[in-house]
């Protein structure tokens, strides 16, 4: 068992039950959850809302600069962004079909639901130096955090952030990593940040999300793609070559822990010998970090801390609570 669940499962299970300051049904948040594609509206109820990831992490202004540009440099040439926007939507409709995916390696689906047809599925196109990390969402699951598996409810119950959501500070995070390391002798010389862009299918469906009472906010209100991708260059490495959590945890330090310093974020390019920040999810807005975390040398005392801080935030008084829920002040806003 990792450090991660060691710390945060027994957290996760205590979360599950009836918290003895869990305030009153009449001041609870909640959000309301509708598909433009349906007339079916779903609500929400629960104290761990939030609004800065539920309504501050999709700008669809930076969404559209960032979305899949014409052309490509590769180092073999220039490919066209319609080739691989053609090739996303292929595999989506395979997806979306349950049909057999052709022409992608899929990496990772733990995170996807078959049934649903929700969740997140990462694949390596084999036709191109290119990785896809595929979001998907509808209403009824978007609403239900709860229902789904161990790792998007373990994010929800730390800071009231569901992974759908956590993917658009991807892109915005890796360009601030990438910016504060260049300003660095060492950094700039040590870390890679791979290439990323945004990307919508053919057809579009919006998910609109109202909110009330949270943020201080009687009623606001969000509107995300159901479905969209993020294309990243394919980092080539050995897979027996394994990053040192000495480094990731510096670097993490370095960033004022804006990236997590779990290993798994990171691996070692295969010919530079360089680290390479693979996930770049903003980590104080998946976890709730509002304050400024104290500087760490060990990942023990690291995941000690975290720890130390769900348990206080599970058994926080009703009037902290409700603080939390009137006011989204942190110190790592998104930039």
């Amino acid at each position: 068992m990792s450090l991660k669940l060691f710390f945060f499962t027994p957290i996760i299970a205590f979360s599950l039950a009836r918290s003895p300051h869990r305030p009153s049904k009449n001041i609870l948040p909640y959000i309301q959850v509708k598909s433009r594609a349906s007339n079916k509206t779903y609500t929400f109820r629960d104290s761990h809302l939030r609004e800065i990831p539920l309504f501050k992490t999709f700008d669809l202004d930076f969404f559209n600069k960032n979305l899949i540009p014409e052309k490509i440099a590769v180092p073999d040439g220039i490919i066209a962004g319609s080739e691989i926007d053609e090739e996303i939507n292929k595999v989506l409709d395979d997806i979306l079909k349950r049909k057999p995916i052709k022409d992608f390696i899929v990496l990772k689906n733990l995170d996807f639901n078959p049934v649903t047809r929700s969740g997140l599925i990462i694949l390596k196109l084999k036709k191109y130096p290119f990785v896809l990390k595929l979001f998907l969402e509808n209403a009824k699951s978007l609403s239900h955090p709860y229902h789904n598996g161990f790792q998007v409810r373990s994010l929800y119950l730390m800071g009231g952030c569901l992974r759908h959501l956590a993917g658009f500070t991807r892109i915005k995070n890796a360009q601030e990593i990438k910016k504060r390391c260049q300003n660095d002798s060492y950094w700039s010389n040590r870390i890679i940040v791979p290439r990323k862009w945004f990307w919508l299918p053919k057809h579009v469906t919006w998910i609109d999300i109202i909110g009330f009472k949270i943020g201080g906010k009687e009623e606001q209100k969000i509107s995300i793609p159901k479905i969209y991708g993020i294309i990243a260059d394919a980092i080539e490495h050995e897979h027996n070559e394994r990053p040192s959590d000495s480094e990731c945890l510096k670097l993490s330090t370095f960033l004022d822990y804006i990236v997590d310093p779990h290993a798994i974020n990171f691996v070692i390019e295969k010919n530079t010998k360089k680290l390479a920040a693979i996930d770049t999810e903003h980590f104080p807005t998946m976890v709730g970090i509002t304050e400024k975390i104290k500087p760490t040398s060990d990942y023990l005392s690291w995941y000690a801390k975290l720890g130390k801080k769900y348990v206080g935030d599970f058994f926080m008084s009703k009037g902290k609570r409700e603080r939390i829920q009137f006011n989204s002040r942190t110190d790592y806003p998104l930039v």
